[in-house]
């Protein structure tokens, strides 16, 4: 298969304007530089949206016909893997002006790193209503996690007004020792397959099924042309390791992101400063697998076809059209425009976004898909936006109008360094009846007095 390659260049719209003032022809970007985290989703228009916070701590019931549940899942640098369930009620979806309360349960802490998480990974929902949930850290192993799909029954509340809902299923499966170097990327292509990627320049492929190694893919080691500006690589080696690769929808192709791949001068065309590392950091396929995005930034997913999502420094997710180019002249790289922009300090967001992810949510409008994006902050924020399809249909090429409704946000006590989240469509397991209970515990009394 023949991918398309091409090299556009990714302006941040203040950075245009402050080019445009100054006539310059060529602007460069900066973008590289100050973002944190991407996704591709669906083309689509702007629109004003109100955005309002709320709160949540609050003791609801879980009602399966009017609640939305989200599992969130955040690694941090004090070695914690944290579940977090959202029941979103459907009026904070269908209603901007509503007042209802989006409740966020305790559904699992697992602390079985010796160093930070580095990455993680949610494979496919399984035959039995349940997840893989597989962490990498800086120590070198992969944690490998069962985790349910059925939405959690908040049962306690502690002192601190945290709501605990803990579901046995979510249980630790053991743990991985296929590298040598920190893990630096996972990821389910499907619910069978698990490929792992780490700094000592491999690609393992592990089955689900019995946690088996199939194979390890070497990188191949750049050739050593000077030292980059903050290389801590030994006396005598070179700085190796895979940060990032994309699988292609067909799943016969695979693209990797690593140490060294880009010369001086097109780093210097695109921007980047002399001291650059000049690593490639995360790279993606669209949906159609005809063209991907290779980036020079910490993060980089796709979630959609159509337009590219870049998170930044201040708290803004910004939205470009991959379909159209503008043409420039000479060597100057082509330009994406910014169509559209959510968060930013307008709704009350300022710390640097370290993640997101974009999930599909039912919409209010039958006639255009719908939203939640789900974003953590380096301070160990949520964010929560819902986001309607009418709001980029159709968008204005040469606008950068702010969308999306800050439904809710909520406070971890945590460095958040990686985020993973799902809908969770599952079934809950039916309660016990008083009859069932009592003839369980007249048991239990009989068998003690024999």
């Amino acid at each position: 298969m023949a991918a398309k390659r091409k090299r556009v260049e990714v302006v941040d719209p203040r950075e245009a304007k402050r080019q445009s003032a100054t006539k310059s022809n060529t602007p460069k970007a900066r973008l590289a530089a100050t973002s944190s985290a991407s996704e591709i989703i669906p083309n689509g228009a702007h629109k004003n949206g109100a955005h309002k916070a709320t709160t949540e701590e609050d003791d609801t019931t879980y009602d399966p016909a009017s609640t939305l549940t989200v599992q969130i899942v955040t690694g941090d640098y004090e070695r914690i893997t944290h579940g977090l369930a959202a029941a979103i009620p459907a009026v904070a979806l269908s209603n901007k002006d509503s007042d209802a309360n989006i409740t966020f349960s305790e559904t699992f802490l697992f602390t079985a790193h010796t160093a930070s998480v580095r990455c993680l990974a949610i494979s496919p929902k399984t035959e039995n209503d349940k997840r893989f949930l597989a962490t990498g850290s800086a120590d070198e192993r992969i944690n490998v996690y069962s985790i349910s799909t059925a939405p959690p029954r908040p049962s306690t509340t502690t002192l601190n007004g945290a709501v605990i809902a803990e579901n046995a299923n979510n249980r630790s499966l053991g743990s991985l020792t296929h590298h040598d170097r920190a893990v630096a990327r996972l990821t389910f292509p499907a619910k069978g397959k698990l490929f792992s990627a780490a700094e000592d320049n491999t690609i393992a492929i592990s089955r689900t099924r019995d946690w088996t190694m199939l194979s390890s893919i070497k990188a191949p080691i750049p050739k050593v042309q000077g030292r980059p500006s903050g290389d801590t690589a030994a006396p005598g080696e070179v700085p190796t390791g895979v940060n990032d690769f994309a699988i292609h929808p067909s799943q016969k192709l695979m693209l990797s992101a690593g140490v060294l791949n880009f010369d001086r001068e097109l780093l210097n065309h695109v921007g980047e400063g002399k001291h650059s590392s000049g690593e490639g950091r995360r790279v993606t396929w669209d949906d159609a697998g005809e063209q991907y995005v290779y980036a020079i930034m910490p993060a980089l997913q796709e979630a959609g076809n159509g337009l590219l999502a870049i998170s930044t420094e201040d708290g803004r997710i910004l939205f470009y059209d991959i379909s159209e180019q503008s043409p420039a002249a000479g060597n100057a790289l082509p330009q994406l425009g910014c169509v559209a922009q959510l968060g930013g300090k307008s709704a009350g967001v300022s710390s640097r976004i370290k993640d997101f992810i974009v999930l599909p949510v039912p919409s209010v409008n039958a006639q255009a898909p719908a939203w939640l994006v789900v974003a953590a902050g380096s301070d160990g924020s949520l964010w929560l936006w819902y986001l309607g399809g009418e709001e980029l249909n159709g968008a204005d090429k040469a606008s950068s109008a702010q969308v999306g409704r800050l439904i809710a946000t909520h406070k971890t006590q945590s460095r958040i360094t990686c985020l993973g989240a799902f809908v969770m469509d599952g079934k809950q397991a039916e309660l016990p009846t008083a009859s069932a209970a009592a003839e369980a515990e007249k048991s239990e009394i009989d068998d003690d007095s024999d």
